[in-house]
């Protein structure tokens, strides 16, 4: 008898033996370990390159965001978004973190949120373009600044709780 990651790996090597053009995958990185894991996303990306069309489903969304060009965001059974993944995570909340020379209170870039100071240093969410909240920045002075980008996984929650 095999175990469940033996057969796990039997189940994708039969998946990709005969060649196929497409591949349908359903949370395929269950039961594998993170070597396993790596060297399957390895070979994805491999039959990616030489023109294969992979659908992947799964709920770990840090692989979809390794793997996928493009997602579908499904909700009580029915598709509510597809996008790129880079214009699902450039459309949401940047969280900016930022230390001034001074610690008087600054005028904050239209689409900022929450905003929070100690001190020279500031936090706020900003919803808008990047290049608006680019210029805004190079018109202050700033010592130091970090932009966090969402994760796949806020995205997600973002679209499920809306």
């Amino acid at each position: 008898d095999l175990s469940y990651g033996n057969k796990k790996k039997c189940a994708i090597i039969q998946s990709v033996l005969h060649d196929p053009e497409v591949l349908i995958l359903d949370e395929p990185t269950g039961g594998l370990d993170p070597l396993m894991q790596n060297r399957f996303f390895e070979l994805l990306e491999r039959l990616n390159k030489k023109g294969v069309t992979i659908f992947f489903s799964s709920h770990v969304l840090s692989e979809i965001q390794r793997m996928c060009d493009r997602a579908a965001i499904i909700r009580a059974g029915k598709i509510t978004a597809v996008e790129d993944i880079t214009t699902l995570l450039s459309k949401q909340m940047k969280t900016v973190r930022l230390v001034t020379n001074s610690v008087n209170n600054m005028v904050l870039p239209e689409g900022a949120l929450n905003h929070h100071q100690s001190g020279q240093k500031h936090t706020f969410d900003y919803v808008g373009p990047t290049q608006d909240l680019i210029v805004w920045l190079n018109s202050q002075a700033i010592i130091d600044v970090t932009l966090s980008e969402p994760d796949l996984e806020s995205i997600f929650m973002n679209y499920y709780q809306s």
